[in-house]
């Protein structure tokens, strides 16, 4: 019965609608919690990856809660460290279990995967439960008698300690700080960059120009730009700054970022002293590996600042606009019935333009038809007088 329970809730998760997390860490706890662990989570956070750990591992029965199998089922991947007493953990081994259930049900067209972390142990020991490895999952086995449980174990065991994954001493030659560092790169590199909205909600249509503009930064594995996510994260400064004073804040901002690797993104530029706020127009102020992102709608800014490439923002296309358009006015991706027509005229004369289809489309909802009509007789009027 217990092995039924335990594969009733593991079957249950019929899809994941939304990643919660970037990263679940499986671990055993009183192995690594005031040493590796620590500096992993603090490393994870500062570059800012969301992760779950389980801080309150109360073995009391056989089952993980409900809860905790929700977090598994909503990280896109799947961090397991593996140290030598990781086995002697049944909760470990059930948590395993869900995981590579995840990663078999959800990896090819959710994104979801698994990283497995060989702290003090190796492959060849994981999967053929040996070694000191193997005298934890022994211990493990001494108070559950149930065989099938134990084959799930056994499978999901020899599963992981398939999967390529990072090796302390291999990997890094003992060298925890550097495997840490590793650790984090790789989650950066293996992981898929997050499906549109980009932070932003509601966006359509950015993933191919946003893949357009990293190749224009041209970020290599050797020369990493650190991406501050808040201005707070980069400065480290613990009371805010005083915002009437213009000059001082930004002569605060320049001497802390003068002494990193950065990416400026300075946004809506109307005026080059905005630029030259920040030292952007010297290039050679900043540290080597930084790059800067300027948006403006006056290109003449940037050929005034000479910049090192240039990228035209595209329109979104007629299906992206249609989209777009139906979100903000139907609260769908698709058009209202009835109103399939209405929504094809007005999406021809936007252009593709994002802001006037939010706009758009936030008036009309909940509109009649009558006032639709009213809108499209006036675009037709301005672009005959445009012409």
């Amino acid at each position: 019965m217990e092995t039924e329970e335990i594969e009733g809730r593991i079957l249950s998760s019929a899809s994941i609608h939304q990643w919660k997390h970037d990263v679940f860490v499986s671990f055993k706890g009183e192995d690594i919690t005031k040493t590796f662990a620590a500096h992993l989570f603090q490393a994870l956070k500062n570059a800012g990856i969301n992760y779950f750990k389980d801080n309150d591992k109360v073995e009391t029965g056989i089952f993980i809660e409900p809860k905790l199998l929700d977090e598994i089922r909503h990280s896109r991947v799947a961090l397991v460290v593996f140290t030598t007493n990781y086995a002697d953990s049944w909760w470990c081994l059930n948590e395993l279990v869900e995981i590579l259930e995840c990663n078999r049900r959800f990896r090819d067209h959710q994104g979801h995967m698994v990283l497995p972390i060989f702290y003090d142990v190796e492959p060849g020991d994981v999967r053929k439960q040996s070694g000191r490895f193997g005298d934890g999952f022994g211990r493990c086995l001494a108070s559950h008698t149930d065989d099938l449980l134990v084959q799930k174990w056994r499978d999901a065991l020899k599963e992981a300690g398939n999967i390529s994954g990072l090796h302390l001493n291999n990997d890094a030659n003992g060298d925890q700080s550097k495997f840490i560092k590793q650790i984090v790169g790789h989650l950066f590199r293996i992981s898929p960059r997050p499906i549109s909205p980009y932070f932003v909600e509601n966006a359509i249509g950015v993933d191919s120009f946003v893949e357009d503009v990293i190749s224009l930064l041209e970020i290599g594995s050797e020369d990493d730009v650190r991406v501050k996510r808040l201005l707070h994260d980069v400065l480290k400064v613990q009371q805010g700054l005083e915002l009437c004073d213009l000059n001082g804040n930004i002569n605060e901002i320049k001497t802390k970022l003068c002494r990193k690797r950065i990416l400026l993104v300075i946004d809506n530029i109307t005026k080059k002293d905005q630029i030259e706020y920040f030292g952007a127009g010297d290039q050679e102020w900043f540290q080597h590996g930084s790059r800067i992102l300027i948006t403006t709608r006056d290109e003449k800014l940037l050929e005034d600042v000479n910049v090192d490439n240039k990228y035209m923002l595209p329109g979104l296309t007629h299906k992206e606009s249609l989209q777009l358009l139906s979100r903000h006015a139907f609260r769908k991706d698709h058009p209202k019935e009835g109103y399939e027509e209405l929504s094809e005229r007005l999406v021809h004369y936007t252009g593709g333009l994002p802001l006037a289809l939010k706009r758009f489309g936030s008036f009309l909802s909940k509109k009649r038809k009558n006032q639709w009509h009213e809108i499209l007789e006036k675009l037709v009027v301005e672009a005959q007088q445009t012409r």
